[in-house]
């Protein structure tokens, strides 16, 4: 695994090319997609997207936690952007997140393996 750095933004990437994403950064960026516009009103709005998608085992306040804490680690590799709005700041998904929940970057999400969203169609 390398890191490839694209402008500010750096990205672990596999010897295949795959894109190494952990499970509380795809529940993210899923949780993203849901939101109108793939924009969340604030952080807290945010870590809320991104819940449902989010181990089902796990008490809901560390879920929050974790899911809260792992936004700027997606600001820093471009996956989200930023803007402020008054005392806000809102969070919406960059072209580079969608390409990743859409399927259109190959992704290996970390204790899991390689990640294809279900919607995606896969050629048999």
């Amino acid at each position: 695994m390398r890191y490839v750095t694209r402008g500010d933004e750096r990205e672990l990437i596999t010897a295949d090319g795959r894109v190494v994403v952990w499970p509380v950064q795809l529940a993210i960026l899923q949780g993203l997609l849901d939101r109108p516009n793939g924009i969340a009103l604030s952080r807290k709005d945010c870590a809320c997207s991104g819940l449902p998608y989010y181990h089902p085992d796990c008490q809901r306040d560390r879920m929050y936690r974790r899911l809260y804490e792992a936004i700027p680690r997606l600001v820093e590799r471009g996956w989200v952007r930023r803007n402020r709005a008054g005392r806000r700041i809102m969070i919406g998904l960059s072209s580079r997140g969608h390409s990743l929940v859409d399927g259109d970057v190959a992704v290996l999400l970390i204790g899991r393996g390689t990640w294809v969203p279900r919607s995606r169609r896969v050629a048999v």
